[in-house]
Order: structure tokens, then sequence, then C-alpha cells
């Protein structure tokens, strides 16, 4: 069973592997995507990491792709957010983390550079619009989870999001652009039911979408294979009408 203590604990199957195979499972991140986090912030652009991973496991996976400094990549790192609870418990306050424990007191002021557990996406709006001296900061948000990411910043928030989807770099025309494993291909990708976007459709013959394909049309500002993708667009780039990008993945 997935239960997080289980990490610290090194019980169970799947974090003790985790833990003693961590690059067999991680791509380090690419120099580029580096470089374009340390470039928002240089910028004035307040890059945050939010995740419901525990601390432990989450920072052995930081460490992996980012490396032993990961947390100059971020003005402030959230952990344990319980998404979607984050963006619907208005109520759940943010705790300090104090080594590898979280103070029972909440803590009422969010502060630059710090790392935080729990809380809800109201009172980190707040917290921004401190930093940032707007009453109405917008918030581009990455996530790879269609129903802990995509829908709920959609539904309950005022966030908008780029979907991550790691299946687009089986479709054309992403295809030739990325070096996927047989094995990953495996994972990625399914016999019975094919793509995960499009498929022709038996009687007309027309190319059709899926269910998740609008999902994700209609609750992303934007849909990407890879994260390197957005390192090659510019940051004051306006994009109208292009929810997946670069272009609408076709089955092979």
């Amino acid at each position: 069973m997935y239960y997080p203590p289980h990490f610290a604990e090194r019980t169970g199957h799947f974090f003790p592997e985790i833990a003693d195979r961590t690059d067999a499972y991680t791509h380090a991140a690419s120099n580029e995507l580096k470089e374009w986090l340390l470039t928002l912030r240089r910028h004035g652009k307040r890059v945050f990491l939010l995740t419901s991973s525990f601390t432990d496991y989450g920072q052995t996976l930081l460490r992996r792709v980012l490396g032993a400094d990961w947390e100059k990549y971020f003005d402030i790192s959230i952990f344990r957010a319980r998404k979607p609870l984050f963006f619907t418990d208005t109520l759940q306050p943010f705790t300090e983390l104090v080594g590898d424990s979280a103070e029972d007191k909440p803590v009422e002021k969010l502060e630059d550079n710090g790392i935080y557990l729990h809380g809800n996406w109201v009172l980190f709006k707040s917290f921004l619009q401190k930093q940032t001296g707007k009453d109405n900061p917008k918030v581009l948000y990455f996530g790879d989870s269609i129903t802990s990411d995509v829908l709920p910043t959609k539904r309950f928030s005022d966030w908008q999001t780029v979907a991550v989807m790691e299946e687009m770099q089986l479709e054309k025309p992403h295809a030739d652009h990325w070096d996927v494993s047989d094995e990953e291909q495996a994972l990625l990708s399914s016999r019975q039911w094919g793509s995960f976007f499009a498929d022709h459709c038996p009687v007309c013959t027309q190319l059709t979408q899926t269910y998740w394909h609008r999902v994700l049309s209609e609750n992303s500002a934007l849909v990407i294979p890879h994260m390197n993708y957005i390192t090659e667009l510019p940051m004051n780039g306006v994009y109208k009408n292009c929810t997946f990008y670069p272009k609408f993945p076709m089955k092979k």
C-alpha cells in the first residue's frame, strides 16, 4: 500500500525501491530548465513549489532532479499540500517545517525562502499579494495530474494551469523529438485503447478527440509533453488558441 510515512520507515515495496534506486526512476532536469527557473526569478517572477509529497520523499526527488541546491530555484516551497484539497479546503492552515517534523501551531505569516506544509490557495494568494504588491496576482501553475492539478485549479481557484502530459511524447509530431525508451513507451501507451488524445472513428474514419483531450482543452491554458518545451518560448510571448503546444498530438 502507498503510505507516505513508509519512506522514513523504509517499509513496503515502493518507497525503499525509490530511495535505493532514485536514478533509475527519475531524470535530472536539463540545464536549460534550471536556467529558465533562475531567469524567472531574476525577472521578478515569484517561483514556488507546490507538491502533495511528504518532505522526505519530495526532497529526495528534488535533489536528484535539480541538485542538492534545489531550494535556490524557488521563492517558497510547500509540501504535503493535499491536492486537490489545497484548492477546496480553505480552513487548512500552513505549518512550518522544523527539521523533519511540522510544528503543531499554524504559521500566521509565510516568509520568503521558507518551507511549509499543508495550507490552502486562499492563504497563499494573500502571501503573493504582499510579495507582488498586486491585488490580483496572476498565477501560472505547472502540473502533471489532471485530477489533482488541472481540474481543481480551474474549478476552485483563479490560477491558470499548464498541463504536462508525458503521453504526448509518443504522438506525432512529438515522437520524433524525444528519445523514449521501450520501457517508457510500454508505460505510456495502451495497445487496447490507443492514443490518449485522439483516435480515428471506425465509422466515419475521421480523427476524433478523446474524453481526456476535451478535459485538457477546457481546463488548461496550455498542454505540453515536457517542461523543456517551455524553455524554448520567450517569456513575454502571448499564446492564443494554442491549447496543445507546439501542435495537436496526432495518432501515429
